[in-house]
């Protein structure tokens, strides 16, 4: 069983705003490469910049503003990045409603976009979980029943981290705490 953010964002309402940002390598700060993704992102995708974007030891931030298809856009905006052979991309979204954040790479293996989700819709199924059989059925479900909320999602957020180190993640960390907060209240 594997909790997709997108059983959260079936949650929500159609027409909730959305926050996301992408990491992209540019070791030139090449200003060709950032109008690029901006007008994919302007006029492809519909997407408002947020902000001005942030070169910070070659890796290039650029924070976006959309509607709730925010996801899908983010990652069109990220293959078409790897598809240009940057190396290095990363991203993440949010939305405007309850705390989660969804965290995005382009695996290196594969050349598609992997993420993990962090919401605490996980603990929310373990806290209506009424036999222990259950948890041993799922191994996403047993993970986090064993290491706990702040364990869990920290090990996928450090996880997904490396390469950002210099850059200012203090939106993404916030998340993060949120959603961790939630999830220890729900199961204490």
């Amino acid at each position: 069983m594997t909790l997709r953010l997108s059983q959260t964002k079936q949650k929500m309402e159609k027409h909730m705003e959305c926050y996301g940002t992408i990491y992209f390598e540019n070791v030139n700060e090449d200003f060709k490469l950032t109008n690029f993704v901006k007008d994919l992102a302007v006029n492809n995708h519909e997407l408002g910049i947020e902000g001005s974007d942030v070169t910070n030891n070659s890796i290039t931030s650029i924070d976006f503003i959309g509607g709730s298809d925010t996801d899908n856009c983010i990652v069109s905006i990220m293959s078409e990045l790897n598809a240009k052979d940057i190396k290095f991309v990363k991203g993440y979204w949010t939305g405007d409603e309850e705390p989660f954040i969804e965290l995005l790479w382009v695996c290196k293996d594969t050349g598609k976009i992997d993420s993990s989700a962090i919401s605490d819709g996980i603990f929310e199924m373990l806290s209506e979980i009424e036999c222990e059989e259950e948890i041993e059925d799922s191994k996403e479900l047993k993970e986090a029943y064993t290491k706990g909320p702040k364990i869990y999602f920290e090990s996928k957020y450090n996880k997904w981290v490396s390469g950002l180190e210099s850059q200012n993640l203090d939106q993404a960390k916030d998340l993060l705490d949120s959603v961790i907060s939630s999830s220890e209240y729900m199961v204490n």
